[in-house]
């Protein structure tokens, strides 16, 4: 399908705000299409346009253009290839799972030395290739601002949220740190820590009610536990900092197993976001 001087090979994703596609150029050759859902997104994506410029690195999309194609906001960006984070799971061993925890907290060290919270880590907006690769950041926040646009309302996916952006507050590199906390239980025990319901949800992260990972899976060291404690501290400046954080996962990595894991997904879905409980 032609859509200007683009070629759709097929959808990447959709969400509230726009659709991705992969494309083809006759200049840039393959390329990634964000394309708003209505005119007025075209802000956002202008936004996230100018923030791509910010960052120098492999694992994060570089920003190729922004303009209108068929009267349609449209950002064009570089390709990146690599498996989605969810595909092969079950197949992936614990140890395997912590190096690439490890990936993609380096790439975060980069947007945050920027600036910048990606505000939205989860595992659909991971790619996995020889490292990690975040894409997706139509959300992202200045470190200091708050979560909560003008009309009071925060954006994101509930299942990795951290409690001061449920409570719209001020988000900081300690924000992502527990979003990964959230990508690294769900990849270890194929469950989420927390309920989907907002008020549940809330009321769990601030007392912290969830089932350590060493009950779910008796193959995993008791270090998994208090890795996640900390990071799910409901008090950001209670979390480990990326320096503390980096030298407690190299050195969980040789205690995991390495092995796939027989675990299939289940628990609490992650698809409701504080967008759809809006509409619903």
């Amino acid at each position: 399908m032609r859509f200007g001087p683009f070629e759709i090979e097929r959808v990447l994703g959709s969400g509230a705000m726009a659709t991705v596609y992969a494309a083809r150029h006759d200049y840039w050759g393959r390329v990634a299409l964000k394309v708003a859902m209505e005119p007025r997104h075209g802000v956002a994506l202008e936004r996230e346009h100018a923030l791509l410029h910010r960052f120098e690195h492999p694992g994060i999309p570089r920003p190729l253009g922004y303009f209108e194609v068929a009267g349609q906001p449209t950002l064009c960006m570089s390709l990146l290839s690599g498996a989605a984070y969810a595909v092969g799971q079950e197949a992936r061993s614990a140890r395997r799972t912590v190096t690439l925890t490890i990936s993609l907290l380096a790439l975060l060290d980069h947007v945050h030395r920027r600036g910048i919270v990606h505000c939205d880590v989860k595992r659909q907006n991971v790619l996995v290739g020889e490292r990690a690769q975040l894409l997706d950041f139509g959300i992202a926040r200045e470190i200091g601002a708050p979560a909560a646009d003008s009309a009071g309302q925060v954006a994101g996916t509930l299942a990795y949220m951290a409690p001061e952006v449920l409570e719209g507050r001020e988000v900081g590199p300690e924000t992502d740190h527990y979003s990964l906390g959230v990508l690294l239980y769900h990849a270890l025990t194929g469950r989420f820590p927390f309920p989907r319901d907002h008020a549940l949800h809330l009321c769990s992260k601030q007392d912290r009610v969830w089932l350590p990972p060493t009950a779910l899976r008796a193959d995993l060291p008791d270090a998994v536990d208090q890795l996640l404690f900390d990071l799910f501290e409901p008090r950001p400046a209670n979390r480990p900092a990326s320096g503390a954080l980096r030298a407690s996962l190299r050195a969980l990595v040789p205690l995991m197993p390495d092995r796939p894991s027989e675990l299939q997904a289940f628990g609490f879905p992650e698809s409701g976001t504080t967008r759809d409980i809006a509409e619903s």
